[in-house]
C-alpha cells in the first residue's frame, strides 16, 4: 500500500489517499490542478496513521515536501 497526500502551495492538505496500485508512468494517483501537488508518504509511521488522523493533524511543508504535525492550536 502507498499513501499519497495532494497539498496546496500554502501546504494545506487537500486529499490523502492509499493506493494499492498505480499504473505504470504515473507518479502520482491525482488530477493536479494549478496551484496543488502531491506528495508520496514513506515514512512507516506516517503510513500507519489513519487518514482522518493525518487530515486533522499534519501539513506539508511546501519547501521542504515533508509532512509535519500540526501544533495543538493549529489543528483543523
Amino acid at each position: 500500500m502507498r499513501r499519497f497526500i495532494a497539498y496546496d502551495s500554502n501546504g494545506d492538505i487537500k486529499s490523502v489517499l492509499d493506493a494499492d496500485y498505480i499504473p505504470e508512468g504515473l507518479e502520482t494517483p491525482f488530477i493536479l490542478y494549478d496551484g496543488e501537488f502531491a506528495l508520496e508518504v514513506l515514512d512507516k509511521a506516517l503510513t500507519e496513521l489513519s487518514i482522518e488522523d493525518i487530515n486533522r493533524g499534519y501539513k506539508v511543508d511546501a519547501k521542504v515536501k515533508k509532512l509535519v504535525k500540526l501544533k495543538a492550536t493549529d489543528a483543523k
